[in-house]
This record gives C-alpha cells, structure tokens and sequence, in this order.
C-alpha cells in the first residue's frame, strides 16, 4: 500500500504557468520535512494506519520527497545564503523559456515556489538521507517511493537507499521504488547529461534480423536491493531455482528500484 500526501503541504493557492490554481494537498509541496498534516490526523493517525495495514497483511510504502521543498520551509529559510540550492540568474523553472527540461534536469525548479535541493552539497543530502531514516523508522514503515529520481543525481539516491537498509533492520524489508518522470524538451537530442545508453538509442538503427533477435532475449528488470532479475532465465543455475521454487510463484515480485548489482532469477 502506497501512501501519500501525509507531509504538512504548502500553503497555496497558486497560479503556475497554466493561469490555473493549484493547492499543495497531495504532499509534494514539503512546508515541514518531517510534519504530518494535521488534516488527516497527525502522527497519531498515521501510526494507527500502518498499524492497521500490517494486521491485515500489507506493506506499507510512504512518498519521500527529496528533491525540493516549498518556500516557506524554514530549511530553505534559514539557508538561502549557502550553496544547498539550485540556484540561478535568472531563475531556471523547468521547461520554461531556454531552461530545458533535458539539459537542466537536475538543476531547474519544478515551478518558481518549489527551491530545488543541490544535492550535490554533503550538508543536502544529509537533509535527504537522514529524513528517509527518520520516516522509515518513526512509522514502522517497509519501504520508500522516492519522488522525482531523474531529478537528483544518482548518487543521492543510491545513498538515501543504502542509510536506510544500513541503518534499519533487517535489510530485506527496506523496499525502494523510483518515480520517473520529464517534462518536455529538446535535451534529450545528444544532451551530455543524458544516460548514455539513451543517447545510442536514439543514434543507432538496428536491421530488422537484429532487431528481432533482440526481442528474443530475456527480458531484464530489478528486484530488492537493486538485484539484476532475469525474467525468462535459460542459464542452468536460474532453471534449478525455478524448478525448486515452484510453489512459491506466485508470491514473487518484481519492481524497478533505485540501486544496481548483480542477478537473479523470477
């Protein structure tokens, strides 16, 4: 069961570039990193909810938003003077003007109202990582839907991953899923700061044989911890393990994740 929209939101109403109103109830707008809103009943009722899912049988994930906040959070606040923010002259807001989705991915603020954390800086990502911590272990959580991962460099969320199954016991029960998502723009056209992978794809057109062959193969995902999953094994160790488990088929699951290692089969 995945939760959101628990922080204490952002005060609102506001008019992005659509000439709409928008109010920060969904969560995504951190007023207080590590408030629950009072709306749904504060820390109380968020404890007796996770209680309540875990006697029924379910896992419950809680959205982390460690990408930016809102501007009225006293982190952002207090620290403007320092290097913690994406900052710019003039304002970089993703998608507008010649601030490109593409090339300023991990710099551009989602809207003028919503500073964006440089994560880059250690005294940054310790806000990230010891607040995924914090959550995690506070509400007796088993896992962490983290909000915008393209957003921030990879290494940020390797490392909220790893402080939270490094510091939290046992390791298996830390799942980790990555939201993905881009705006439009003309960044992905040969930008450096696209994944490389990407960038070949766009470059390279496979013949028609080839292309099939490919298709063929077996089909590659993630699993906890990161893990490589086969998902149509043919090597011998992955037909064992099939074979072996083949009562339990049904209980498996898969999910793309924030991490990367070796194998596994499904």
């Amino acid at each position: 069961m995945a939760v959101a929209g628990v922080r204490q939101p952002g005060r609102g109403p506001r008019g992005p570039r659509d000439g709409h109103l928008y109010e920060g109830y969904h969560g995504y707008w951190p007023l207080d990193s590590r408030g629950v809103d009072s709306r749904i009943g504060g820390e109380a009722a968020l404890r007796s909810l996770v209680t309540a899912a875990h006697a029924r049988g379910l896992r419950v994930l809680l959205d982390l938003v460690p990408n930016h906040v809102y501007e009225d959070n006293p982190r952002y606040r207090e620290s403007q003077a320092q290097e913690l923010w994406n900052m710019s002259d003039p304002p970089c807001v993703c998608g507008l003007g010649s601030c490109d989705w593409g090339r300023y991915i991990q710099t551009c603020w989602f809207t003028p109202y919503l500073p964006d954390v440089r994560l880059e800086r250690p005294e940054a990502l310790r806000w990230a990582y010891e607040d995924a911590v914090w959550w995690t272990e506070a509400f007796d959580l088993d896992g962490l839907r983290v909000d915008a991962v393209p957003m921030m460099p990879r290494a940020a969320t390797r490392r909220i991953a790893a402080e939270v199954r490094e510091r939290l016991a046992p390791r298996e029960a830390s799942f980790f899923v990555g939201e993905v998502f881009t705006g439009p723009g003309r960044g992905d056209r040969g930008d450096p700061l696209l994944p490389r992978a990407r960038r070949a794809r766009q470059r390279v057109r496979l013949p028609a044989d080839v292309g099939a062959a490919r298709r063929d193969r077996p089909r590659v995902g993630r699993l906890r911890g990161g893990r490589g999953v086969a998902r149509r094994g043919r090597g011998e160790d992955c037909g064992q393990r099939r074979d072996a488990d083949a009562d339990d088929r049904q209980s498996r699951r898969h999910a793309v994740l924030v991490g990367g290692g070796g194998r596994d089969c499904v």
